[in-house]
């Protein structure tokens, strides 16, 4: 078959289980007509020709134009993404002739790999860690409700320095530089922050939002300075240890959708992709006069493996990747990185930031973060002092510190009605369960809408299973009824801890909440 000359292809990737296939470049007519029964999922074509008469044809035909708007471009790609839940597209792309119109495939092609490894990513760790995230959820709800960061927070940073501190190898040489400045605003991601109890250095805010990621890995005991920016999905060990201030902030997160169209609205930072990167969002929030990255590599040591810098104590944790893909460098052509989509929404964020305000990337190594000012460590010694000069000391305790963000006891009551009655019918569904088929329950119960929202990633991973095509065990059945339960207790708990009136209160205890 014509399509499967190696010479059309200037490269391909190897997907054997591949329903679905994304062409780029300038492809022929016959090329597809070729391909569409390789793939009966779809084909999505991205490219400068026009394919207008094969769209009329095939109805899973789909076309992009490679140079349209990147964000446009993005999420067509995801949605193309979706017509297959189990399996990732092929991608091919063809050799490019015109050098004017090259660039426009290469930067297609790199959005498209960096679609496909952050939705495969995120498919997988809500399959393995579903339950576990929406366990998180659950715990954390009532403080989300009571505790969002404000709005009055916008510019609590104005007119000074924020330092946003990752946990990149490049931190061992840049970390201890951190002194000479006079008093910038200190963020911490939470894998930094032993790293500043090291040097007695204390961070005014610090972020953690990796479900798995626990108080303990990333800090010793007693060291809870400043103010704790958490997502519902973090760890809650710590918010359990944590003896200052504790806020959060809105995520990617199915739950809190659902609390949103209930009039709970979303921060106007969003925890996302990675700690890192929202810390990022954060720091730009306050409203800094600049921003100073440390330890943001974005790539690692080695060949790719080292990630954490030695002076966080998290040294012996190496990330075994089977691809490491090359990227630009801040001090040599190209670096290596495992992370391709963190460091893909990092660069793009940061190159929208730095229209507002400038950041400079204090490193000397990692990944190349476009709209930042790349200062070696050795040349810092030049611009502390003028940036002493000219950046105000970040205040000690500002008044808007203490705010934050609620709904009112009405709100939270009627909240808690519309959780208690979804509590009540999955209890009715959990008793009620047929024996010889338990999976028509689940079924029918995470097929209602506001039922699965509520239970969010769990029923995301869930019904990956009950869709599939393969026989289910009744083991798993049985597990996935096991952690319904566990969920709904916790639910109920939390319930109380809204803090809703009195009268629901006794209500829910008699079992009466109509």
């Amino acid at each position: 078959m014509e399509s499967d000359r190696s010479d059309i292809w200037l490269s391909q990737t190897d997907v054997p289980d591949a329903k679905s296939a994304i062409f780029i470049g300038e492809i022929n007519d016959e090329i597809i007509k070729n391909e569409m029964h390789n793939f009966p999922t779809g084909i999505l074509v991205i490219s400068l020709l026009n394919i207008s008469d094969l769209l009329n044809k095939y109805q899973n035909l789909f076309f992009e134009k490679a140079n349209q708007n990147i964000s446009d471009l993005k999420e067509s790609v995801e949605k193309f993404l979706r017509l297959d839940q189990d399996n990732s597209p092929i991608v091919k792309c063809s050799h490019l002739t015109n050098s004017d119109e090259a660039k426009k495939y290469l930067d297609a092609l790199d959005l498209v790999i960096g679609v496909i490894d952050s939705t495969l990513r995120v498919r997988k760790t809500r399959k393995e860690t579903g339950f576990l995230r929406q366990s998180h959820v659950i715990k954390n709800l009532a403080n989300y409700l009571n505790n969002r960061i404000p709005d009055e927070w916008k510019n609590l940073a104005s007119g000074s320095i924020a330092v946003v501190v990752g946990a990149g190898p490049s931190l061992d040489c840049t970390l201890n530089l951190l002194k000479s400045l006079d008093k910038p605003l200190i963020i911490s991601t939470d894998s930094g922050l032993r790293s500043l109890q090291k040097l007695g250095i204390k961070p005014n805010f610090v972020l953690s939002i990796d479900p798995e990621k626990t108080f303990e890995s990333c800090c010793d005991a007693g060291f809870t300075k400043g103010t704790l920016i958490l997502s519902t999905q973090s760890n809650p060990s710590w918010s359990d240890n944590w003896n200052n201030s504790v806020r959060f902030i809105s995520g990617r997160v199915i739950s809190e959708d659902w609390l949103s169209e209930k009039g709970v609205g979303k921060t106007s930072v969003l925890a996302e992709n990675n700690v890192g990167l929202s810390a990022i969002s954060f720091a730009n929030f306050l409203s800094p006069s600049l921003i100073i990255l440390v330890g943001m590599d974005l790539s690692g040591g080695g060949q790719g493996e080292i990630r954490y810098a030695k002076i966080t104590g998290r040294e012996q944790i190496v990330t075994n990747a089977s691809v490491n893909h090359e990227i630009p460098g801040n001090f040599s052509e190209t670096v290596l990185t495992p992370f391709l989509s963190d460091w893909q929404e990092t660069s793009q964020t940061c190159q929208k930031i730095s229209s507002i305000r400038p950041i400079i990337n204090l490193n000397d190594r990692g990944a190349k973060l476009e709209g930042t000012n790349i200062i070696h460590p050795d040349d810092f010694n030049n611009i502390k002092d003028t940036l002493n000069e000219n950046f105000s000391p970040f205040p000690i305790q500002p008044l808007d510190l203490n705010l934050s963000r609620s709904i009112n006891q009405f709100g939270k009551t009627q909240l808690a009605i519309k959780l208690t009655r979804i509590c009540d019918l999955v209890w009715k569904t959990i008793h009620n369960r047929n024996k010889s088929n338990p999976s028509i329950g689940l079924k029918i119960l995470l097929s209602d809408k506001e039922i699965a929202s509520v239970l969010g990633d769990y029923t995301f991973s869930v019904f990956s299973i009950l869709l599939s095509k393969k026989k289910i065990e009744h083991q798993t059945i049985e597990l996935a009824y096991s952690q319904l339960e566990q969920l709904i207790w916790q639910l109920e708990d939390s319930i109380l801890d809204m803090n809703p009136s009195e009268d629901f209160i006794t209500a829910f205890l008699l079992g009466k909440v109509n």
